[in-house]
C-alpha cells in the first residue's frame, strides 16, 4: 500500500490516505486518485510508512525491524504524521518541534536535545527549564505518575495488592433502548483476582457465571466486587444513567 500525506497551509500535514499500490504506481497517479476521489485539488505528497530518520526499515511478523538493504526506498526522511510539516528545500516530514532548545539534526531531520540522553539503561524526562535530563522516579509499583499515587495507590493498599497486573478505567455508554451486555471472558487464566470498583449509582453492572449460575451485581457508586481473575464475566450497560464508570483492577495478593 502507498501512504499520501495531505498538505494545509504552511505545508502542515493534514490527514494521512491509503491507496493501492496497483492504484499508485507512481506518486503522481497517487495524487491524481485522491484529488478525483475527493473532488478537490489538494496538495498531497507520498511518504514512506517504513522511513524513519533517512534510513528504510524491513518488519518481520513480530514487528522486529532490520535495515533494508535497497535504501532506495528511503525517501523524505520520516513517515508523516498529522501535524507535522513538509519541508520543501529538505524534502522531508519533520515533527513538530518538542521543546525551544532541541535542534534538528539536518541528517536525520529528527529533533534533538542539546544535551545527549544518558546512557545508563534508566528513564528521564527532559527539563526545559534548566536544559538537562531529570531521572525518573519511580513508586513501588513501578508507576511515575501523581494521579496514580494520589487516587490508584490507596485503593491497592486497601486490596492489600503486592503485584499489579493492570489497571485501566472503564467508561460505558448508555444504551436507553436495550440493556446491552459484552460477551463472558476471563482478564488471564494465571491465578490472580480482579476488583472492579464501581464509580457511579446505575441499574447497569457485573454478571459473573458461578457454579453454572449467573449473578448479577449492581452498580453502585464505590462499592467493590473481588473475585479470581479466571472467572467468567461480563459487563452489563446502564438504561438509566448516562454512563456506567469502574475501574477494573487486576492483581497479585
Amino acid at each position: 500500500m502507498a501512504h499520501f500525506a495531505k498538505l494545509g497551509s504552511n505545508n502542515i500535514v493534514e490527514t494521512i490516505e491509503v491507496v493501492s499500490n496497483n492504484i499508485a504506481t507512481t506518486e503522481q497517479a497517487g495524487v491524481d486518485f485522491l484529488n478525483n476521489l475527493y473532488s478537490s485539488n489538494d496538495v498531497w505528497k507520498q511518504t514512506s510508512y517504513n522511513t524513519l530518520e533517512g534510513k528504510h526499515y524491513l518488519f518481520d511478523e513480530n514487528g522486529n525491524r532490520t535495515l533494508n538493504p535497497d535504501q532506495s526506498k528511503a525517501f523524505r526522511k520520516n513517515y508523516a504524521g498529522v501535524g507535522y510539516t513538509y519541508d520543501q528545500t529538505r524534502d522531508a516530514f519533520i515533527a513538530p518541534k518538542p521543546y525551544a532548545s532541541w535542534i534538528l539534526n539536518e541528517t536525520t531531520c529528527i529533533w534533538e536535545a542539546p544535551v545527549a540522553h544518558p546512557t545508563d539503561g534508566q528513564r528521564y524526562n527532559w527539563n526545559e527549564e534548566t536544559t538537562t535530563w531529570d531521572i525518573v522516579e519511580f513508586n513501588k509499583y513501578g508507576v511515575n505518575c501523581k494521579h496514580y499515587d494520589e487516587f490508584i495507590v490507596p485503593i491497592l493498599e486497601k486490596l492489600n495488592a503486592h503485584a499489579p497486573v493492570q489497571v485501566r478505567a472503564n467508561l460505558s455508554p448508555s444504551c436507553f433502548y436495550r440493556k446491552d451486555k459484552c460477551s463472558f471472558h476471563v482478564d488471564y487464566k494465571y491465578p490472580c483476582k480482579t476488583a472492579i470498583l464501581y464509580l457511579n449509582n446505575c441499574n447497569g453492572g457485573t454478571e459473573l457465571k458461578i457454579n453454572n449460575k449467573i449473578e448479577f451485581v449492581k452498580s453502585e457508586e464505590n462499592k467493590i466486587l473481588i473475585f479470581d481473575t479466571d472467572t467468567q464475566h461480563r459487563g452489563t450497560k446502564s438504561t438509566d444513567q448516562d454512563f456506567r464508570y469502574i475501574i477494573n483492577f487486576n492483581y497479585y495478593w
